[in-house]
């Protein structure tokens, strides 16, 4: 029964697949989509930021795409289901390593909360948290035959890549162990979690000594400043009632098997793991909250975060709520990962009117203002389309290169003043954070027409 459901599971991966196929445009034409790809093309090489070397199996396909000098729209579809195939992959290694309930649990993780996260689909923190599950099913109920020296090296390479993945990591790392320590009749010896765990922290204390990172400590600061300034008055924060009015638009599923989960274990007598679910979400969602409590943090940001709760709650169903299912009412289990499934196709193919608003809104803007090379002030334009105004010249670049064969030169800044000096370029490409001359850029996929006019610069337009 496990296996067959497993092996259904590919079924709802193929339809995810579809879709990031169907639906390309918009998840590469979207922020940091298309500043990564940007890089790619112009680097003609992997776009990995903060050492998060864990991109690099994801953005082989579009880069092979690119190698092989194919067009921009297959170069954006490589992209697109490059992403995709990961999560695939580390699922079709659980199989491979004959751990189906680790692989069950995964499909969940991928399925629970995931909507604006299918479009905004390039977080570290979800490929590594994807990358966990193949990991311990290394030496978690331990079926497959490979010898030591390949599982350890193995297990070497995954620990640095996970730790290397994302600092918020941590937390489903640590879940995981604790769940497993947790457990009857436990097959891993406990020395071994013991090992990985201390494994773990010394590589984690490692990396932030050696490669310390601004941006990642600013994170911690947010926590320690936001804890201070916001309290007691915690729950009335934008994030927290945007957290609890989402529950009935998309994270149905979280409070849900939340009280499923802690009424089983209640039921159960199983108060250790009562208190690890219940502690781990409720910690966990403040953390997130509390550090991006403003109404600024868009929403797929939050979503992005809030995947690791769906593996607190995931790894309990897969492990303990199932198994109990399967002996009394066996159509139950396969029936709730259906459902599960398609929920989550629901809620793509409905966020998906927002996401196709935004390119629509950027295509008539081209349309308005034909090939004038513009730099052009945020004020007066629509924050819940361009959402960061940073991006606006990737996504110009990738749409107008895409569907007009020649490369839209417009910029929308915070405050044109700012790279006001730029204006002068006549064969250079102007982005917020950086100024690309024509010739160092691929002409297969940066098409300028405009090598004789510089830009006009409006600060109301």
């Amino acid at each position: 029964m496990l296996k067959k459901l497993y092996y259904t599971g590919f079924l709802v991966y193929a339809g995810l697949l579809a879709l990031s196929v169907v639906f390309y445009k918009e998840r590469t034409i979207l922020l940091d989509n298309s500043l990564f790809l940007f890089d790619m093309l112009r680097e003609d090489g992997f776009c990995i930021q903060r050492n998060r070397f864990i991109v690099v199996l994801p953005q082989l396909l579009p880069l092979l795409a690119a190698k092989f000098s194919l067009s921009l729209k297959w170069v954006m579809i490589s992209f697109s289901a490059g992403y995709m195939l990961y999560h695939v992959f580390c699922y079709f290694l659980c199989g491979l390593l004959k751990n189906y309930r680790l692989g069950i649990a995964l499909l969940l993780v991928n399925t629970l909360v995931v909507a604006h996260t299918f479009f905004w689909h390039l977080s570290e923190l979800s490929l590594g948290i994807s990358l966990l599950f193949p990991f311990f099913a290394l030496f978690v109920d331990k079926q497959h035959k490979l010898n030591k020296p390949a599982q350890y090296v193995l297990i070497a390479a995954g620990l640095i890549t996970i730790v290397f993945s994302h600092p918020l990591i941590i937390f489903p790392f640590f879940f995981i162990i604790a769940f497993l320590w947790l457990r009857e009749n436990i097959k891993p010896e406990r020395r071994v979690l013991i090992i990985t765990s201390a494994l773990f922290i010394i590589v984690y204390f490692v990396k932030k000594k050696i490669l310390p990172d601004t941006y990642e400590s600013n994170s911690s600061y947010l926590l320690t400043n936001n804890l201070k300034s916001n309290y007691p008055d915690y729950f009335s924060m934008y994030s927290n009632t945007r957290f609890f009015s989402n529950w009935f638009y998309i994270f149905y599923w979280l409070p849900v098997f939340f009280i499923t989960v802690l009424v089983f274990y209640a039921w159960k007598r199983q108060w250790l793991k009562f208190f690890l679910v219940f502690l781990a979400c409720t910690g966990y969602s403040q953390v997130v909250n509390i550090s991006y409590p403003g109404y600024n943090t868009p929403d797929f940001y939050w979503e992005n975060m809030y995947t690791t709760l769906g593996l607190f709650l995931a790894l309990p169903l897969a492990y303990d709520l199932f198994p109990i299912l399967w002996g009394k009412r066996k159509f139950l289990v396969p029936a709730t990962c259906l459902l599960i499934a398609g929920t989550a196709f629901l809620r793509i193919n409905m966020l998906r009117q927002d996401y196709r608003g935004r390119i629509d809104w950027f295509r008539g803007y081209m349309d308005k203002y034909r090939n004038e090379k513009m730099m052009v002030n945020m004020y007066g334009k629509p924050q819940e389309t361009i959402i960061m105004e940073w991006a606006s010249p990737y996504e110009f670049w990738l749409l107008s290169t895409l569907e007009r064969d020649t490369t839209a030169s417009i910029i929308i800044h915070k405050n044109v003043e700012e790279i006001g000096w730029a204006w002068e370029n006549y064969r250079a490409f102007v982005t917020t954070w950086g100024v690309y001359p024509y010739k160092d850029l691929n002409p297969r996929y940066f098409k300028f027409r405009d090598t004789t006019r510089h830009y006009s610069v409006y600060k109301d337009r």
